[in-house]
């Protein structure tokens, strides 16, 4: 992808890919965090770009107080 990507603090890009054709956005199970896909990127191929999102509450976004319900995590607000 030769598009210039703006990521909020909810996604990561843990290895930023110029040459991937698609992003996979990865929510994880709940009660869990971006780390879960860490090792995905080395089995994925190298045309796809791996984005896991982490909500408040979670991982880096703990001090931010997290959602109770599941209507505030409209995934428009992401960007």
């Amino acid at each position: 992808m030769n598009t210039k990507t703006i990521f909020t603090s909810w996604i990561t890009c843990p290895k930023p890919n110029l040459q991937a054709k698609s992003r996979l956005f990865c929510l994880p199970y709940a009660g869990g965090n971006r780390r879960v896909f860490h090792t995905w990127t080395d089995y994925l191929p190298k045309t796809i770009e791996l984005c896991p999102i982490e909500i408040p509450g979670r991982g880096r976004q703990i001090k931010s107080p997290p959602y109770t319900e599941v209507q505030p995590l409209d995934m428009s607000r992401l960007g």
